[in-house]
């Protein structure tokens, strides 16, 4: 009897530790099997339409040249991860308006509204001296500010660079991240580093040291390491979605990495800050600026499957 009771407890002891590696294997797994960032992103676009869109760089140069509301929005479709492209959505882009033809003179280049679209900050190239001066135009006031820097050369914003109450400004000065208080024109240097954008909940700024991904607080406490490329070249900002859980960045590839032979290939890529679930969006080249993360009610009504494996290359 007592060699029985053994066995049995044996028995015991192995069911219960097979379970317990059972249940470590699949909370170890799930970012890559199950609950995936792409299975989110699926989940999220099957209910309400929600996708990373950015406007087209042919048709803006003509509504540039042309001052016209041409809709040139492509758009991600993340169920067969494919560019589409969206009728009828530039208001995500800009106000309707809304056209550079009203403001003789002032012929900017990129751009970034603020959330109310009232206010657009924008570059202004002076192609004799190379150096690019920072703007902010005003609908309501119908004027146009000009950020005060001194000689630096390399200025920029990205597509979410304002704070979500629309009174602060994150840009980049000559690899200095810096943050404007547009009411007062005073500014601070948050950090060292390239492309800075604004998290939708304003409790973040993320930027770009080489391949390294970093966030800082807008008062500039609580920097931390986000995560670092290891896979070709880093060549984008963050574009953090609505709920500021999830990010998408852009990374160019070399021939050996699966990129074109005889180009660069920018390969758009999504990543979930909390488990580092992380996976490419689509096989086309794409623009490394200028995303936007929209909801599009037509890409609700056709239901993809959830994806139940996301690739991390």
């Amino acid at each position: 009897m007592a060699m029985v009771e053994r066995v049995r407890k044996r028995r015991f002891v192995l069911w219960l530790l097979a379970l317990v590696a059972l249940g470590w294997l699949a909370i170890s797994l799930r970012p890559y099997a199950w609950g995936t960032v792409l299975s989110e992103l699926i989940q999220s676009q099957n209910e309400n339409g929600l996708t990373l869109a950015w406007v087209d760089s042919n048709s803006l140069s003509r509504a540039y040249r042309l001052h016209l509301a041409l809709d040139g929005v492509e758009a991600i479709s993340f169920g067969d991860r494919t560019v589409v492209h969206l009728q009828d959505s530039l208001q995500d882009f800009r106000p309707d308006e809304f056209s550079w033809g009203k403001y003789p003179g002032v012929l900017g280049i990129g751009g970034c509204w603020s959330h109310d679209q009232r206010k657009l900050v924008f570059h202004v190239v002076d192609h004799s001296t190379a150096f690019v001066t920072l703007k902010i135009l005003d609908l309501d006031l119908k004027k146009v500010q000009t950020i005060a820097l001194s000689g630096e050369r390399r200025r920029r914003v990205t597509s979410q660079c304002w704070s979500q109450d629309d009174q602060y400004v994150v840009y980049e000065t000559d690899g200095d991240v810096t943050v404007l208080n547009v009411q007062d024109d005073r500014s601070h240097v948050l950090a060292k580093g390239l492309e800075a954008t604004w998290s939708p909940d304003g409790k973040w700024v993320a930027f770009r040291d080489g391949d390294t991904y970093y966030a800082i607080h807008p008062d500039g406490s609580g920097r931390k390491k986000l995560f670092h490329n290891y896979w070709g070249t880093a060549v984008s900002g963050l574009y953090w979605s609505p709920n500021s859980r999830i990010v998408a960045y852009v990374r160019e590839l070399g021939f050996l990495q699966g990129g074109a032979l005889d180009a660069e290939f920018n390969q758009l890529r999504v990543r979930r800050l909390e488990d580092g679930s992380d996976t490419w969006l689509c096989r086309d080249n794409v623009p490394w600026e200028g995303y936007r993360w929209i909801k599009n009610p037509e890409l609700a009504k056709h239901r993809s499957p959830l994806a139940t494996l996301g690739s991390r290359n």
